[in-house]
C-alpha cells in the first residue's frame, strides 16, 4: 500500500529529537492492514491466535536470535475495536508538515527492526496461503 498523504493521516507520534537507535526500552505497536482481525481473536479474557498470529509470534520470537544487541521484553497481542456513536464523526488529523516523506530508517535502529519484523512476518503468511505481495501490515 503506498502512502497518500490525502487518504492515509498518518501522524508520527515519534520525538523529533530522540535518537531511536539509542539503547533503552521501547513500546512497539503494530497494526494490521485496514486494522483488521487477522492475528487472533479475544476469547474470554485472553487471546487466541490464529495461524497468522502465530507466525507473528515466532517471527517476533526470532528477532533477537537474528540481531545482536536486542533483547526481547513482553509480546502483547490485543485486539481492540472502535466504537464510533452513530451519527458522529471523527476529527480531522492535522496534516504534518512532511507528510509524505519517508523517515530514514538506519541500520540497527527501532525502525530497521520493526521494519524486518513486519516484512519477514508478512512474507512468510503469503508463502502459507500463497498470496505474494499481499499486505498485512501497515
Amino acid at each position: 500500500m503506498r502512502y497518500e498523504p490525502g487518504t492515509h493521516h498518518r501522524q508520527s507520534i515519534r520525538l523529533p529529537s530522540h535518537d531511536y537507535g539509542e539503547e533503552g526500552p521501547y513500546l512497539v505497536t503494530v497494526c494490521t492492514d485496514e486494522r483488521l482481525h487477522l492475528l487472533g481473536r479475544v476469547l474470554g479474557s485472553g487471546v487466541a491466535l490464529t495461524s497468522f498470529g502465530e507466525v507473528a509470534s515466532k517471527e517476533w520470537s526470532r528477532t533477537s536470535d537474528l540481531r545482536e544487541g536486542i533483547e526481547l521484553d513482553e509480546f502483547i497481542v490485543w485486539i481492540v475495536r472502535e466504537a464510533t456513536a452513530v451519527g458522529a464523526q471523527r476529527a480531522a488529523p492535522l496534516p504534518r508538515p512532511d507528510a509524505g516523506k519517508r523517515l530514514a530508517v538506519h541500520a540497527g535502529s527501532l525502525g530497521a527492526i520493526v521494519r524486518a519484523f513486519k516484512s519477514a512476518t508478512t512474507r512468510r503468511i503469503n508463502e502459507l496461503w500463497c498470496t505474494p505481495g499481499a499486505f498485512l501490515a501497515t
